[in-house]
């Protein structure tokens, strides 16, 4: 701060518009990412999961594709439809964080916090059951 009143009235105004502007976006921020879910089907279409924005299941859809499947496999299925949803999530809130408040502290923390709940699945997932 500056020793001249006058300077330093306008460093403070200065300030907090400064302020007030990252509020307003990370109001928007809060806002976009209280709206978002991702939902994401298996390969065959048998499974269907919905995320909220935190990553946790809100919908499971089973086909009657599904019907008959080993509860193992099943289970496997539905793990891998959630990870993989859980990773789109991930990026889709980092796209978000870098598009309304860029790479302060605040806004790469969210992105490490979601990098750390939600990795990328393995790339390479076995194929599901062909012929079923």
């Amino acid at each position: 701060m500056s020793d001249n009143p006058n300077t330093a009235a306008r460093e403070m105004a200065a300030w907090a518009q400064d302020l007030e502007g990252r509020a307003e976006r990370y109001q928007d921020l809060h806002g976009r990412m209280a709206g978002l879910s991702v939902t994401e089907t298996s390969r065959d279409g048998a499974i269907t999961v919905t995320i909220d924005n935190t990553g946790v299941p809100t919908d499971l859809h089973l086909a009657e594709s599904a019907r008959g499947r080993a509860p193992a496999e099943l289970a496997t299925q539905i793990m891998r439809c959630l990870r993989r949803a859980q990773a789109i999530l991930r990026h889709e809130v980092e796209a978000m964080v870098m598009d309304t408040v860029g790479e302060d502290d605040t806004g790469t923390a969210v992105i490490d916090q979601y990098a750390r709940r939600f990795p990328d699945p393995e790339l390479a997932e076995p194929q599901d059951n062909p012929g079923r």
